[in-house]
């Protein structure tokens, strides 16, 4: 696992990127749940000292992202699905008040930013249902289609998040939800390699919640959001 920290914003310190690029492997499931890391191992992969990778680690244990298993060695937190269930009900909470408050505070702007996604999702829909049929449910092609996919309804739903203009709540949010993030992108991976194609009835959800919030309905949006996670995260429970 190597990373690049040139890629990152260079007024950060050190620890402040390798804790930003650690914590992004652990959500997308880069490091996996269980999964040994050393200070001196992730310190030879970020290019860096051991110093900046003790203090990202220090903010990770903090995080409850990592557990302490030995004076210089860690590793990544694994949760039961009892575990993500219940964190899953706060996330959907506070995802359905960002949604409450963006019906009421959304720009015309962002709106049109969110409708510029959905048509990006619906052409990721055609493209991955093609790929499906083209070269069978567990080939590279169809693999990036289901990812390009999960990313781009994660950018959707984060920018209603932000949309919501409180800056607590959506902290609050990112700090919650990355517990579910990597085994949400594994479910929808794994429902592709069945055949398991129900994608268009799932992202209509997405076109339903954009009325809401063009409609400035703050209890529909808020709904709609609650119900769509709830079934989201049940597909990656069962």
């Amino acid at each position: 696992m190597a990373y690049d920290l040139k890629s990152l914003d260079s007024g950060q310190t050190l620890a402040d990127q390798s804790y930003k690029m650690l914590r992004e492997a652990i959500s997308d499931g880069r490091l996996a749940p269980g999964e040994v890391l050393t200070e001196r191992g992730l310190a030879a992969s970020l290019a860096v000292s051991p110093t900046p990778v003790r203090e990202a680690l220090r903010r990770l244990e903090q995080d409850k992202l990592i557990e302490r298993s030995g004076p210089r060695t860690v590793e990544v937190a694994k949760f039961d699905k009892v575990a993500l269930a219940e964190i899953g009900m706060v996330e959907d909470s506070l995802k359905s008040i960002a949604a409450r408050l963006a019906a009421e505070k959304i720009s015309a702007a962002e709106l049109d930013v969110l409708t510029a996604i959905l048509e990006d999702a619906d052409a990721a829909v055609d493209a991955l249902v093609a790929a499906l049929e083209r070269t069978g449910p567990t080939s590279a092609e169809t693999r990036e289609r289901a990812d390009q996919l999960a990313w781009l309804n994660r950018r959707f739903h984060t920018r209603i998040n932000a949309a919501c203009g409180n800056d607590v709540i959506r902290h609050l949010i990112e700090n919650v939800e990355i517990f579910g993030l990597a085994e949400r992108k594994s479910a929808l991976r794994s429902q592709v390699a069945e055949g398991d194609i129900r994608l268009r009835e799932r992202y209509a959800d997405h076109q339903r919640i954009l009325a809401a919030l063009r409609a400035r309905d703050a209890e529909l949006a808020a709904a709609l959001v609650e119900k769509h996670n709830r079934a989201a995260r049940a597909a990656f429970l069962e």
